[in-house]
């Protein structure tokens, strides 16, 4: 069945990936989002901008640090443990598609859905890396897909998230937003 297929996929995508857990941090995560998910580690967990200095935050949101500071407190501080959590992101994106696109279309769609998603060299590379692009295509997705099935409250929640994920994240309101508008002035009666 597709359930068991997809199981599979996220089974040989973790067998694929075990080795890369374990590698040093690389490009922004060493420069930036381990320093900050360590930084909160060490001197307490918070949203708040103040909580950072902005040589660890870089002016980003800090959920995505916050979840990672999060992962460290619960599982120790290490490369390990900051690519697993990020690797975890990567499984979920992979489910919601599978989940949405499945109920959508068919389990057969949900499962190519995923399988496309998981083969991408962009996906793969970013799949245990500590960025938080992975994040926020979680939630844009939830929140697009929130959109379409007209829980706007949901969207609303999930693209907040995305906004506190990365900047970009504000991209999905004002879409959301501007679609609203324009079918109230083309529609209106």
């Amino acid at each position: 069945t597709a359930h068991a297929l997809f199981a599979l996929l996220c089974i040989i995508l973790t067998i694929c990936q075990w080795k890369a857990l374990w590698l040093p941090y690389y490009w922004d995560e060493l420069g930036v989002y381990a320093p900050a998910a360590n930084a909160l580690y060490e001197h307490g967990l918070s949203l708040m901008p103040g909580a950072l200095d902005p040589e660890f935050s870089r002016g980003h949101p800090l959920l995505f640090a916050f979840l990672g500071a999060s992962m460290f407190k619960l599982f120790g501080s290490s490369v390990f443990t900051a690519h697993a959590f990020a690797f975890s992101i990567s499984l979920l994106l992979l489910w919601a598609v599978y989940c949405k696109a499945s109920r959508y279309y068919s389990y057969t769609i949900g499962l190519i859905a995923a399988v496309l998603i998981a083969v991408q060299p962009f996906f793969i590379g970013l799949s245990t890396l500590l960025l938080p692009e992975i994040l926020l295509a979680l939630f844009a997705w939830l929140a697009l897909t929130s959109f379409h099935e007209n829980k706007y409250g949901m969207a609303g929640l999930y693209s907040t998230l995305a906004v506190f994920t990365k900047e970009s994240g504000i991209l999905l309101p004002i879409a959301f937003i501007g679609y609203l508008l324009l079918q109230q002035i083309l529609f209106w009666k």
